[in-house]
């Protein structure tokens, strides 16, 4: 019975720490779309840092904990603004006080063109419109894939608040090559049967050469 128990405290004080980490520490998060190519694949697998943007309440405890600040080019997770139940990933554009404009996919910042060589642009047959110049507001950013030309991103839904920010990729644990549809389950069994499949594929499509990639 001691024996028992002794299990049952360390189940107990493993499942707190592994539900600690993943409220406060670190992430997981698959991207299941193409508006991150070729930075992000779909089936790309983070790890996301949850304490880079987090809240300070002094010098010291920024000092002592991994904490940063939001800068352009900045790779972010986030709660999506329309429906906070489901987490985005883009690169930041603009930061408060930034005016922003989009011609023909390119993006220029206090009337500079800020785009660098991680840009892609996809031919596909709708191409989004122009947006701005527009200045970001206080406590907010204006965010875009890096695949200019199939993101659903600032352009269409308007800025990010700061505090829909769940992260910073930290790095790429695991690469499955799948496709967006593999990704959209309607059913449980759907994703049972999915998992399953994917466990027995695992060694002919995973993407070994991505793992322990840093995105950037």
């Amino acid at each position: 019975m001691r024996k028992f128990a002794k299990y049952l405290e360390i189940t107990a004080d493993t499942l707190f720490f592994v539900f600690f980490v993943q409220a406060f520490v670190v992430q997981a998060f698959v991207v299941p779309t193409s508006s991150m190519e070729d930075t992000l694949l779909i089936g790309d697998h983070l790890l996301v840092n949850k304490m880079y943007y987090a809240p300070y309440a002094t010098k010291l405890e920024k000092f002592l904990l991994p904490i940063g600040r939001v800068k352009r080019g900045d790779i972010v997770v986030f709660k999506f603004p329309k429906d906070p139940k489901y987490d985005y990933v883009k690169r930041v554009i603009g930061l408060p006080g930034d005016t922003v404009e989009v011609r023909d996919g390119k993006a220029y910042v206090n009337g500079k063109l800020t785009d660098g060589d991680y840009v892609l642009f996809k031919q596909t047959p709708y191409l989004p419109p122009d947006f701005g110049p527009v200045k970001v507001p206080k406590g907010h950013l204006f965010v875009m894939g890096d695949n200019r030309n199939n993101s659903y991103d600032s352009r269409f839904w308007g800025f990010l608040s700061i505090n829909h920010l769940r992260g910073r990729p930290w790095a790429i644990y695991w690469s499955l090559n799948k496709t967006t549809r593999e990704y959209q389950y309607k059913t449980i069994f759907n994703w049972l049967f999915d998992l399953g499949k994917s466990i027995f594929e695992i060694p002919f499509r995973t993407r070994w050469k991505r793992i322990l990639k840093i995105p950037h």
